[in-house]
């Protein structure tokens, strides 16, 4: 499905990584984030969903 999140690097818009969000993630009406990062979503089905941002890592290679 297409429920995956882009993580874009603010100055030069670039997708740096991705994630899809444990449970059901529908269709957002209104999103926004706050100054600590966290992502909040409103759902047409679900009501508010709040992602808690937890940083970055590097990427693990195998």
């Amino acid at each position: 499905g297409g429920n995956e999140i882009f993580i874009l690097d603010r100055k030069t818009l670039e997708i740096i990584g991705s994630t899809k969000p444990a449970g059901i993630l529908g269709a957002g009406h209104h999103i926004t984030v706050d100054s600590k990062g966290n992502l909040y979503i409103m759902q047409t089905t679900a009501g508010l969903q709040k992602l808690t941002f937890k940083g970055m890592a590097p990427a693990k290679t195998e």
